[in-house]
């Protein structure tokens, strides 16, 4: 994985790498060439817990942890509210995609939600990352 990163150089402003929360092999093998890291993660305490460790697993490899992303937000009681996932990682949440029961459809349509529902609230909230990402 790292070879291929590498040869993204010059070729690449952003690459997405959607790595295992496990903080293995490969999780190092993808963070170690990168220059910015955003982490992902479910508003559940095992996953925050993995964030955090991301979070400064990325930080040992010299990447700038520009913030995290809190995916399949339901709103239930149980969950970790932003702010103390916020807290916890010690990094501002970019974006909260809630779950959305078009993802599931887009992707038995083999389509990127953006393109086939595009006005979905998780495609919204991935609209608003993109332009938080573009500046």
């Amino acid at each position: 994985l790292s070879e291929a990163l590498l040869e993204l150089v010059g070729k690449a402003e952003i690459v997405i790498i959607d790595s295992s929360a496990t903080l293995g092999e490969h999780t190092m093998a993808a963070l170690k060439p990168t220059d910015e890291t955003i982490v992902v993660t479910n508003p559940d305490l095992p996953s925050v817990m993995a964030a955090k460790k991301t979070v400064l697993l990325a930080q040992e490899t010299g990447s700038v942890v520009a913030g995290i992303v809190v995916n399949r937000i339901q709103n239930r009681s149980y969950e970790i509210p932003i702010e103390e996932i916020a807290s916890l990682t010690r990094k501002p949440v970019l974006a909260a995609v809630p779950e959305d029961k078009n993802v599931a459809k887009a992707i038995s349509e083999r389509k990127p939600l953006l393109y086939a529902y595009p006005a979905s609230k998780a495609a919204q909230e991935f609209k608003h990352l993109a332009r938080l990402l573009d500046t």
